[in-house]
């Protein structure tokens, strides 16, 4: 079981992954730049506090930055886009379990 800081940790890195996807599809680099860095903080948290793997970390992140990236692009209707995001984002959940 995990502790309620590590959930509140994942959920800011889903977050910041979703406004760092949202901010490059924006062009908005200064702010993409902070929510990128916000979100690597996040999973160096997550590592640092040993309750999970890097593995499933890194798979966290990646399903939270390809999940911001689907939502972006179904949202800007480029749907080619949003379905390979959809698909990269499914594989790293697979990888969760």
């Amino acid at each position: 079981m995990i502790s309620s800081s590590v959930c509140d940790e994942i959920a800011s890195m889903f977050w910041n992954a979703a406004q760092y996807a949202a901010a490059e599809h924006n062009q908005d680099s200064v702010k993409a730049w902070d929510e990128k860095m916000e979100m690597w903080e996040n999973y160096e948290n997550l590592i640092d506090s040993g309750e999970i793997s890097r593995d499933l970390a890194t798979n966290l992140k990646e399903m939270g930055w390809n999940g911001g990236l689907w939502a972006v692009n179904l949202e800007a209707g480029n749907e080619r886009e949003a379905h390979r995001a959809l698909d990269r984002s499914e594989k790293y959940y697979r990888n969760t379990y």
